[in-house]
């Protein structure tokens, strides 16, 4: 015996396909009835009319399975074969016996006269409305709500679909637009989240270190004591010695008093660069470089584009980030060339005459035409004064390619001068004169260790000797 379920307009309105909805939560019959009474044809026929929307689709949609069903012989159709097996039917009952005061009621009313033309029948309300069911709940008539997976998802209506049509033209022209994209990778390229920047302390030097070094470095360089005053033999023959040789002139007392002085004084310089020594090799070694990686993504040349670079205090950028050989390292210098006793002749006179005049002056004169070249419009460039450290940088493009990498900015970060801070954020700015600016940042994490003064400086002087 089948299970027989009177559905309401909604039934159909927002109701899920019937061989989807779950029928086993209701009802363990093998075959289910669903009729369709006289009120609810009703209203799905005016409903049908109701325009483009979900309501009107949908009411078109069961309007024209009653018309397949007026066309059979018992006003019912098979829609699902079984499992369970489910049947729609017309309910052909005269409306004036389903009379009441409202559609909800004449839906409860027909059910109830129904059940009890069928006596020992399961017949039960199926509805998704709150009407109905009180109706059946006053009447004391079983009833299920549908709810769950019982209702259809929502489908967008047609203002709805509007709106969409008008998101769809929207993002299709920001497509055309700039659009920036911004990331962060340390030294290697790896891209990270966080920056990390390792600082290495060095302590100065001490007096008794400074003494140590410098007589290090006069060992390896001693002051000269022989200068060669007194003209060596002439050999057999004195006029060919003279002719090959030329002149012998001595070493004046004056040169090597003038000699003995540079040497004090370049001595005493190396106090002066073992300290810069200190100074360049703890710059280096603190420089650790991250790249922020800039690329246009959008569809169109970014023009006027500014990027502002900016980190929270107690960090600073750093200058002479790109290249670290173009900073010229201090060395120890070579000590003052001791004046010797020497043959001069003509002929050496005339060889130092004959290299200036091929050698001298056309190189200074080269030197001096300046090498000057129009700014690239598609670059980035540098506007802020960048030669000591600074907590913002600007760059500026007038016109920024798209779908090509980018220009990716060398920023060397670190601590400012007495700053004893743990971290910090890197705030980044991009902005163009087509699209609203673009504001991130990155963290900043700051490691600390001690360095080895002595040992650093030790080594650079091991490497001027070898140079």
């Amino acid at each position: 015996m089948p299970a027989v379920f009177f559905v309401d307009t909604n039934f159909f309105i927002q109701g899920a396909d019937p061989n989807a909805m779950p029928w086993r939560e209701v009802t363990d019959a093998d075959e289910i009835l669903l009729i369709i009474s006289r009120p609810v044809q009703e209203e799905l026929d005016r409903q049908k009319g109701e325009g483009r929307g979900r309501r009107g689709r949908r009411a078109r949609a069961a309007s024209s399975l009653m018309g397949e069903l007026l066309d059979t012989p018992d006003l019912s159709k098979v829609i699902r074969q079984k499992n369970p097996r489910i049947v729609i039917q017309l309910d052909d009952l005269d409306p004036d016996v389903r009379a009441g005061a409202s559609d909800d009621d004449r839906i409860v009313q027909a059910a109830i006269s129904y059940a009890a033309s069928h006596p020992g029948v399961d017949v039960r309300l199926l509805s998704a409305d709150t009407g109905p069911c009180l109706s059946a709940r006053v009447r004391k008539f079983p009833h299920h709500r549908l709810n769950g997976a019982w209702l259809a998802p929502p489908e967008p209506d047609h203002a709805d679909r509007e709106v969409e049509e008008l998101k769809r033209r929207v993002s299709a022209l920001e497509e055309d637009e700039p659009k920036f994209e911004v990331g962060l990778t340390n030294r290697n390229g790896a891209a990270v989240d966080v920056a990390i920047v390792e600082v290495t302390s060095f302590r100065n030097l001490t007096a008794e270190e400074v003494d140590a070094l410098s007589s290090q470095v006069a060992s390896m360089f001693p002051k000269a004591t022989d200068f060669r005053t007194k003209e060596p033999n002439a050999g057999y023959d004195l006029l060919m010695d003279r002719l090959s040789r030329g002149t012998w002139v001595a070493p004046s007392e004056d040169d090597i008093r003038q000699y003995h002085q540079q040497y004090d004084e370049w001595l005493a310089g190396i106090r002066k660069t073992l300290k810069e020594m200190l100074s360049h090799e703890s710059d280096k070694a603190n420089r650790q470089i991250h790249f922020l990686a800039l690329r246009n993504s959008g569809g169109a040349y970014a023009h006027e584009v500014v990027v502002e670079l900016s980190l929270s205090p107690g960090l600073m950028f750093h200058p002479d980030l790109e290249d670290d050989e173009e900073r010229e390292a201090p060395t120890i210098k070579p000590p003052p060339v001791a004046p010797r006793g020497r043959f001069r002749s003509f002929l050496t006179d005339l060889g130092m005459a004959d290299r200036l005049m091929h050698h001298g002056f056309s190189h200074d004169l080269a030197n001096l035409i300046p090498n000057i070249r129009p700014r690239d419009r598609h670059a980035f460039h540098l506007e802020t004064d960048f030669e000591v450290p600074c907590a913002k940088l600007e760059y500026r493009c007038d016109s920024f390619r798209h779908k090509v990498d980018g220009p990716k900015f060398a920023l060397d970060i670190r601590p400012a001068k007495d700053a004893d801070v743990k971290g910090g954020r890197l705030m980044v700015r991009v902005a163009s004169r087509t699209t609203d600016p673009e504001e991130l940042s990155f963290p900043i994490k700051i490691h600390r260790r001690e360095g080895d003064s002595l040992a650093l400086v030790r080594q650079c002087i091991e490497r001027s000797s070898r140079a």
